[in-house]
């Protein structure tokens, strides 16, 4: 029998646009309905919501906090080396069988660092969990979260993880979390206020919802705050591309597009020393974009233009 509470809050979360949490808990209200007939009018009403896909939106008091994150990118669009695609696998299989892990004792992996040199594959990771898993993507906005107010910092952690543990289930992404957890010296009033908010991240790591996939990103992994470094369990390094990994891609880009390597491509390969697998890309794209436009002009979005 529905109660009237079970009603009330069902309706809030209708009226919030947060379809999710108000999809779980019909689902709940159907399998406790006793009444057959009543069971089957909820069940035939409910299949006119759609797929759980169309019904997935992130409520509004979570949005100020959240990059809009759009991006179309799949784990096997990737170049990854082999050990971090199986740790990648590896994370994926223990969410998903997280309940057997905790009958066990067990926690799943699902506290992780990505770390290494820019553009080599961070964020577009957590992007790809996101779509391979089916799960939605809480891309944090910094900017949103630091604040130069007492305590407000705090508050605002507080608020993301809260609302994002409610929500139920997806991947709270933390990008460049080196711009605010980095090592406390306790110098000025500032950093105070701001180690203040990194115990308060403290807490609610140990605490998140099991059924949250953390991850964190930076790029410089030894300026992170130690007590932030051990709660991980586990910690991805993403590496430059070797020079014969990324004449591999290059050749591999052109050859999908039916376009022969001439020679501007091929002396700007020579080049390649220390890039990133970001660099190979823009240097594929401003060269397939000259052969399009049928220019010699050649323009690297990495580069300033004026500045010799």
């Amino acid at each position: 029998i529905m109660k009237t509470v079970d009603i009330a809050r069902f309706i809030r979360h209708i009226g919030a646009r947060d379809f999710v949490r108000a999809s779980s808990m019909l689902e709940d209200i159907i399998k406790k309905e006793t009444n057959v007939n009543t069971r089957y009018a909820l069940e035939q009403a409910y299949k006119t919501w759609g797929t759980p896909k169309q019904m997935d939106e992130v409520p509004y008091n979570i949005k100020r906090f959240i990059y809009n994150v759009n991006k179309n990118v799949v784990l096997n669009d990737l170049k990854l080396e082999n050990n971090i695609r199986k740790a990648i696998d590896y994370i994926v299989d223990t969410f998903n069988k997280k309940d057997l892990l905790q009958s066990n004792g067990l926690d799943p992996v699902n506290k992780i660092l990505f770390a290494g040199p820019p553009g080599n594959g961070k964020t577009s990771v957590a992007l790809a969990l996101s779509k391979d898993m089916n799960i939605p993507l809480f891309k944090v906005n910094m900017a949103e979260v630091i604040s130069g107010r007492l305590g407000e910092t705090s508050k605002q952690i507080d608020n993301v993880f809260r609302e994002v543990n409610n929500f139920g289930k997806g991947i709270l992404f933390f990008d460049e979390i080196d711009t605010f957890a980095t090592k406390r010296t306790y110098d000025d009033g500032c950093d105070k206020e701001i180690s203040g908010a990194v115990n308060k991240m403290l807490q609610e790591i140990d605490s998140i919802n099991p059924n949250i996939l953390f991850v964190c990103a930076t790029n410089v992994s030894d300026e992170l705050e130690p007590a932030l470094l051990r709660r991980f369990n586990m910690k991805l390094w993403f590496k430059n591309p070797t020079r014969e990994q990324i004449e591999d891609y290059i050749m591999e880009y052109f050859d999908k597009r039916n376009v022969d390597l001439d020679a501007m491509i091929l002396s700007g390969i020579e080049n390649f020393k220390s890039k990133s697998w970001s660099d190979a890309e823009m240097y594929c794209e401003a060269h397939f974009r000259r052969i399009v436009l049928d220019s010699e002009t050649i323009i690297y979005g990495n580069e300033w233009i004026g500045n010799e």
